[in-house]
């Protein structure tokens, strides 16, 4: 992933995954779409949520950062 764009980054991944043949909720697709995200991103989705399918993550991946870019934003406004 590049930048803060998740949900470009989720719909590519699905797209590629899905032309490929492999399925979204295999182990070894998801351990491929988790090491693809920011570490901080992935700890904080298996500290706080524990997602186990392809919806788990990708909802879990989408709440964090929109917490992260929330945050940012507050502190950039403190400057």
């Amino acid at each position: 992933m590049k930048g803060d764009d998740l949900d470009g980054f989720i719909a590519q991944f699905a797209t590629t995954a899905k032309k490929a043949g492999y399925d979204l909720d295999s182990e070894a697709t998801l351990d491929v779409f988790q090491r693809a995200l920011p570490f901080k991103l992935v700890a904080n989705c298996v500290k706080f949520d524990h997602p186990v399918t392809w919806i788990d993550w990708t909802r879990s991946a989408q709440t964090h950062q929109q917490e992260y870019i929330f945050l940012k934003e507050r502190v950039k406004g403190n400057d």
